[in-house]
């Protein structure tokens, strides 16, 4: 369900000047781009298609399809399409939208077409723009071209634009970077056409959407109680047939029986410590947050009282830094009890913190 209404930029993206096809497509592999040209309408041949070398291939494509440029609808889904096949690509911040009615709840998006319209109608009185609408995986996606002042229709480039991802029936919105000078400008629309008063920058921010949403929507099913909201646990309370012991791969087992060269000396010791990690983090896979800071204002802690407050940024950065705590734990690396924002981290839909000492 496609939208390419709301074009106050018309025309070409950038004449007969072949550089923006160029770049678009030359960021999807080989076996991709004959997908993506079908997917914006375009009639691949199957000449096109059979070109080994990328390059050759997109020559070909601009020669045949593009020779004229590039339209804004065509550079806009090309652009989309890029970024949900590779979604950790752009860093999604989260926001909270604050709905007017009494019971708080978002208004849900019935159609992108009219959505995108009001949004346009609305961006217009500020800026040339150009608004794609998208419902995809269910949710709506936004893709808003902004043209700097004074810039004419054709210099406004692909990287300036920015993207959005709300979920229906939720007040989350997940959005990546804009700029200072046209933030105002463009939350300001949205939150109207979103029917919402205000919209709220959360402490939360990371490339991984899914784990974005699944922290903010089960703030309180996170961990351990994950199992629960997973449907792990038998629906029927009194029944009392025995279960089949559960084969879980400890590192103490796969000492045992696969890595001679891994010795464990204390078996027990090793079992004990994944089973406080398990009752921390538990045993489902967990949301993935890159980066997580924390800003210190503390005191100094020691034999003698220093009247100054010291000021420190921590930050944890990996694959997965609720599942890098865990392992540390898991591994005796990181003492139990946690401190809270360790230990809560999965149920704080949180990146950003600041830790002061607590009042006495």
């Amino acid at each position: 369900q496609l939208c390419r209404q709301a074009e106050m930029l018309s025309g070409r993206v950038a004449g007969g000047d072949s550089a923006v096809v160029r770049k678009l497509l030359g960021r999807f592999r080989r076996e991709e781009i004959g997908a993506v040209l079908r997917e914006c309408g375009v009639d691949a041949t199957v000449e096109d298609e059979q070109i080994s070398a990328k390059s050759k291939m997109i020559d070909a494509v601009i020669r045949n399809h593009y020779r004229h440029g590039l339209s804004f609808n065509h550079a806009a889904l090309m652009d989309m399409l890029y970024l949900q096949a590779h979604i950790q690509s752009k860093k999604w911040t989260a926001m909270e939208l604050v709905a007017g009615t009494e019971d708080g709840e978002v208004p849900s998006v019935r159609s992108a077409a009219d959505f995108a319209n009001q949004l346009s109608t609305r961006l217009g009185v500020f800026f040339k723009h150009h608004v794609l609408a998208q419902m995809w995986q269910g949710a709506l996606w936004l893709r808003v071209l902004v043209a700097d002042k004074g810039a004419s229709a054709s210099s406004a480039t692909v990287p300036e634009a920015v993207f959005f991802v709300h979920y229906p029936r939720t007040r989350y919105l997940l959005c990546t970077r804009m700029k200072a000078t046209q933030r105002d400008f463009l939350l300001q629309p949205l939150i109207t056409t979103f029917q919402c008063v205000e919209a709220k920058q959360l402490d939360l921010s990371g490339r991984d959407i899914a784990s974005l949403v699944d922290l903010l929507l089960h703030q309180h099913s996170q961990g351990k109680f994950s199992s629960f909201r997973l449907g792990e646990h038998d629906s029927n309370l009194l029944d009392r047939r025995p279960k089949r012991p559960r084969t879980d791969a400890s590192a103490a087992d796969k000492a045992k029986s696969g890595d001679k060269q891994l010795v464990v000396e204390d078996v027990e010791d090793e079992k004990e410590k994944e089973a406080g990690s398990a009752d921390v983090f538990g045993n489902n896979e967990l949301p993935k947050l890159e980066k997580v800071d924390f800003k210190l204002e503390t005191h100094f802690q020691g034999p003698y009282e220093v009247p100054l407050t010291f000021f420190c940024k921590v930050r944890f950065e990996g694959v997965s830094v609720i599942s890098g705590i865990k392992a540390l734990v898991a591994a005796g690396s990181a003492d139990l009890p946690l401190p809270s924002h360790l230990a809560d981290l999965h149920s704080s839909a949180r990146s950003s913190f600041v830790i002061r000492d607590a009042k006495k």
